[in-house]
C-alpha cells in the first residue's frame, strides 16, 4: 500500500472536483443549459490549494495533512461535497482516486 502523502489527498481533490462538474452539468443538460465556466472555478481554487502546500506535498504527516485542511478549507466552501469527501478520506487513512 502506498503512503497517502498531501500530493496525493490533493489528487483526489481535483479528481472529485472534476467528477462533481461532470455530474453537474449532465443534470443541467438535460434542462438546455451548462455553466461552462464552473470546473474553471473550481480548478483555479485547487491550484490555490496546491500553492499553499507546495512545500509538504511530498509528506504525510499530522502537520502537513492540517496545512492541507486549512489551505481546502480556504479555498472552498466548508459543505463543498469534495471537500468533504477529501476529509473522510484522510480521516479513514485513503487517498484512492477510485471508490
Amino acid at each position: 500500500m502506498t503512503e497517502c502523502t498531501v500530493e496525493k489527498y490533493v489528487a483526489v481533490l481535483v479528481s472529485k472536483v472534476t467528477q462533481l462538474d461532470q455530474k453537474l452539468s449532465v443534470r443541467e443538460a438535460r434542462h438546455g443549459r451548462v455553466n461552462i465556466y464552473r470546473l474553471g472555478h473550481y480548478l483555479k481554487a485547487t491550484q490555490k490549494v496546491e500553492r499553499a502546500v507546495a512545500s509538504v506535498k511530498h509528506r504525510s504527516d499530522l502537520n502537513a495533512i492540517l496545512k492541507l485542511l486549512d489551505a481546502v478549507g480556504d479555498a472552498f466552501e466548508r459543505d463543498f461535497p469534495p471537500a468533504r469527501n477529501l476529509a473522510r478520506q484522510i480521516e479513514k487513512g485513503t487517498c484512492s482516486l477510485v471508490k
